[in-house]
């Protein structure tokens, strides 16, 4: 059993299209976190967090909550390779879709991070 387990979980991380995948959101998670840390002032206690063109700035919290956007980043980094990884063996598309679904959600927080940084520059 072990060993049945061993051998799908070196498939799964061998597969050349996963292992890109899985790099780029390493790397994107990377970028997300170093972006957040090197730009967020750390002198000043609350966030600008959201901001509507009609209302304007309608979100303010504490600097700490900027870190949301990485965090969030990680748990769908994690329980999508998850899925990925219970899935490949049934459902290989799934897998791949899972894999590339959590690339398309770190654009998008590192879009939300630069926005949300710039914001309060």
């Amino acid at each position: 059993m072990l060993e049945r387990l061993r051998h799908a979980f070196a498939r799964f991380y061998k597969h050349k299209y996963i292992v890109t995948q899985l790099s780029i959101t390493a790397v994107m998670q990377a970028i997300l976190w170093m972006y957040i840390l090197a730009n967020i002032r750390l002198y000043t206690d609350s966030t600008f967090l959201h901001y509507t063109v009609g209302v304007g700035v309608d979100f303010v919290g504490s600097r700490l909550q900027i870190f949301t956007l990485p965090a969030v980043g990680l748990f769908a980094a994690i329980a999508n390779t998850v899925l990925a990884y219970v899935m490949f063996r049934q459902a290989r598309m799934t897998s791949f879709f899972l894999v590339t679904l959590t690339n398309l959600l770190h654009i998008f927080l590192v879009i939300a991070a630069v926005l949300t940084i710039s914001l309060n520059a």
